[in-house]
């Protein structure tokens, strides 16, 4: 408009209007103070890659400094980022649900869709808003919409609880837990073989429990280790349900832990071991398990003195391993 304006002046001007010539002073100096705020953005997009490089280098801190001001100038992604260092806290940042609220609605509310999925996630818990599932199911359903797949997992579940103004609807979750998992979601593929799994179709809830558990997700380990244990989907194997056991188990899932103290107790699948039983069943129920607990105060009165020292030992040892699968990024 300005530039329009200014031609407008310029060609009344040269017809013979002379009181046009303030009106044309006063737009040619907007025009330079435009020109030379766009100039400085420019300059200033090295800042926007340096805010960004600081976050990756876990200088929140730094980065939020350098990526404020285009966030105030609208920049959705400077926003998002923003947004997710409140959100997450750490690395010299408190922790702020309600700022990561305000910056995660401004890049939501201009189309950014894992923004609007986390917007929906804050509604749904009730952190830094009001607890309101209704506005999580829209903010879901915005960035569902655009295919973001944790967003299309979190609207099936809302459907299948029939939750935030929603009527039950299993097959609508189902078919957006298909389009989550197809795009390599963990939780979309884990929850679509637990839907297939409730319909009894266990030739295709393997598959997806599968795909999960190579991402080294690992309650999917479980539950195919499971399914392998029952040969429900797959040819009935001890030894492949004791592998998948264990990949659960060094995560530390404590129904894995147990799973395979009962293996290594019986010897199904892997070699019989008292000792190591002990010190699974022990790790499960200090996580709570009250099976695990009765069965590993059983199996102790069955072990020597030394047998007992070693397989503590061996529980006070124990570390978790994290799975060494790298795991897709949020989508």
């Amino acid at each position: 408009k300005l530039i329009e304006l200014g031609a407008d002046i310029t060609a009344l001007d040269n017809q013979g209007y002379p009181p046009l010539k303030y009106a044309k002073s006063k737009a040619v100096a907007a025009l330079l103070k435009l020109d030379r705020s766009q100039a400085k953005l420019r300059l200033n997009k090295k800042d926007l890659e340096a805010g960004f490089k600081a976050h990756r280098a876990k200088n929140d801190a730094e980065a939020i400094r350098l990526l404020r001001p285009f966030a105030r100038n609208g920049d959705q992604l400077a926003q998002m980022v923003i947004g997710s260092i409140y959100d997450i806290g750490g690395n010299g940042i408190q922790q702020n649900y309600r700022s990561a609220a305000i910056w995660y609605r401004k890049a939501a509310e201009q189309g950014e869709d894992l923004s609007q999925y986390r917007l929906g996630k804050l509604y749904a818990k009730g952190l830094g808003v009001k607890h309101d599932k209704v506005k999580a199911v829209k903010w879901f359903r915005r960035s569902a919409d655009q295919g973001n797949g944790s967003a299309q997992v979190e609207l099936a579940i809302m459907y299948q609880d029939g939750v935030g103004g929603l009527q039950r609807d299993n097959a609508k979750a189902k078919n957006l837990f298909l389009l989550a998992a197809e795009q390599g979601n963990i939780k979309g593929e884990l929850m679509l073989g637990l839907a297939l799994d409730e319909d009894k179709d266990y030739a295709k809830s393997v598959k997806w429990y599968r795909k999960a558990a190579d991402q080294g997700n690992p309650l999917a380990q479980l539950l195919l280790g499971h399914a392998y244990w029952l040969g429900q989907g797959v040819e009935k194997s001890s030894s492949e349900a004791g592998k998948l056991y264990r990949l659960a188990a060094n995560q530390g899932n404590a129904v894995s832990q147990g799973y395979l103290a009962a293996a290594y107790l019986g010897g199904r699948g892997v070699p019989k071991d008292i000792v190591t039983a002990y010190m699974w069943f022990n790790l499960s129920a200090a996580q709570g398990d009250k099976k695990a607990e009765k069965a590993r105060n059983a199996v102790g009165k069955l072990l020597s003195k030394g047998q007992l020292s070693e397989a503590q030992r061996l529980s006070r040892n124990w570390k978790p391993k994290a799975s060494t699968v790298k795991k897709r990024a949020e989508t």
